[in-house]
């Protein structure tokens, strides 16, 4: 990309300058992008654009209709078993900040769980969702100080398994409204 300033021209090949500071962008960047536009939808449609963690809780969000024709078991599964890989155990730890304990601790009992709730399930991928989200633009990056790379490698089969989550969730959540609608 280039740009004019003044007298000069400045070019940038931020595709290069990106591969600089994340060493597999090649391998994730669609599943980034696949990412960023489920989760862009998802607020959008059932959040209203304002996604707020705390309206998660309650039947405003996940309904008891929602959950009976919603299919997250898969992505529940991949959650899963990320939290259950020992030397990947501090992922969780990692992922919520100290003001999101109640999250934390909601998605451990959950993963504890031999046979978790649905309704519990799905509250645990979305508060996921929600720190995937939020870490990837606001907070800590695997990788720091100025020598690293930041590796996104090993997220890419949970940014792939959200982004679908996110997609079917908003498409039964919309049938739900429609549903309703009809009804009135």
């Amino acid at each position: 990309m280039c740009t004019k300033t003044s007298s000069k021209k400045s070019c940038l090949d931020i595709k290069s300058a990106i591969k600089k500071y994340i060493s597999d962008y090649d391998k994730i960047k669609d599943d980034l992008a696949m990412f960023a536009a489920a989760w862009m939808i998802f607020e959008t449609f059932v959040f209203d654009t304002e996604a707020k963690i705390e309206k998660v809780k309650g039947d405003k969000v996940v309904s008891e209709d929602i959950l009976e024709k919603l299919e997250y078991q898969n992505t529940f599964g991949d959650l899963k078993n990320r939290w259950r890989e020992k030397e990947k155990n501090a992922w969780l730890e990692n992922l919520f900040h100290k003001k999101n304990a109640t999250e934390k601790k909601h998605c451990q009992k959950t993963f504890k769980n031999d046979e978790p709730k649905p309704i519990d399930q799905v509250e645990t991928i979305i508060y996921i969702a929600f720190r995937f989200r939020n870490n990837l633009f606001h907070g800590n990056k695997i990788g720091s100080g100025t020598n690293s790379k930041v590796s996104l490698k090993k997220q890419r089969i949970l940014f792939e398994s959200l982004s679908d989550f996110l997609i079917r969730f908003t498409q039964t959540f919309e049938n739900q409204k429609n549903i309703l609608k009809n009804k009135v």
